[in-house]
């Protein structure tokens, strides 16, 4: 391949459009690779630790440190983008092809980069957190209709859940179905069910809606087994 093959002109839109595509995917076109896999571990780093830290704090921080990785993601995001157009436009002229300066090596990462985004994403929702819109009305006034809630799944890990926590749970009655529930005793008390007293066995907790002018049904006073909850509700939306 002669010299004029070899160098290739940069056009500073297109390393623009990459880089908004993905981070640090303009870097890769500019022929950064190192820089354009740093920016693209960063930002999938901040990310992924922000959400997943934010879960230890008190709940009233949970949503400012969850806006504060999204702020510095979208920080480093558009810097990438501004960086990369303007080292494309300084390279416009002249610059030397890399061996992965093809489309589909291009394609390529992107392809990775999303896997490893949505893999990333999936692992918070199974093992960390989940946001979940409410359909029922059993815990109104406190919670109604069409409100969003995030759900901690390391509440029961960390610390003990407590009287009072709202918590959701799968039940698996006449249908499997999740429930949300307010927990009201623990193993050894005793409680109301329809009318009759049962005293909650080991690990299960005892759990009733709020909504106490709705009609009742089997599932307003339950008890369940702790194996069951998926989580407690941290913040309401």
């Amino acid at each position: 391949m002669n010299k004029d093959e070899n160098n290739i002109k940069r056009k500073a839109w297109a390393a623009a459009v990459l880089g908004i595509v993905m981070p640090g995917l303009g870097q890769v076109y500019n022929g950064e690779l190192l820089k354009g896999a740093c920016i693209f571990i960063a930002s999938v780093l901040i990310a992924f630790f922000g959400l997943q830290v934010s879960i230890y704090f008190a709940d009233k921080l949970i949503l400012p440190i969850i806006a504060l990785s999204l702020i510095l993601y979208l920080a480093i995001y558009i810097l990438a983008v501004i960086d990369a157009f303007i080292v494309s436009r300084k390279r416009n002229k002249q610059h030397t092809k890399k061996s992965y300066n093809r489309w589909y090596v291009y394609l390529t990462t992107w392809l990775a980069g999303m896997f490893i985004m949505f893999s990333a994403g999936q692992y918070i929702n199974n093992n960390f957190f989940i946001y979940s819109n409410i359909a029922g009305t059993s815990m109104q006034p406190t919670i109604n209709r069409g409100d969003i809630v995030l759900i901690d799944k390391t509440a029961g890990q960390r610390t003990l859940y407590q009287i009072g926590d709202v918590v959701v749970f799968t039940n698996y009655g006449k249908e499997t179905r999740i429930l949300i529930r307010r927990i009201a005793g623990f193993p050894g008390q005793k409680v109301t069910i329809g009318g009759k007293e049962d005293i909650v066995p080991d690990n299960s907790v005892f759990v009733l809606s709020d909504n106490t002018t709705n009609e009742s049904d089997d599932t307003d006073a339950l008890i369940i087994p702790i194996k069951d909850l998926i989580g407690k509700v941290r913040i309401l939306f």
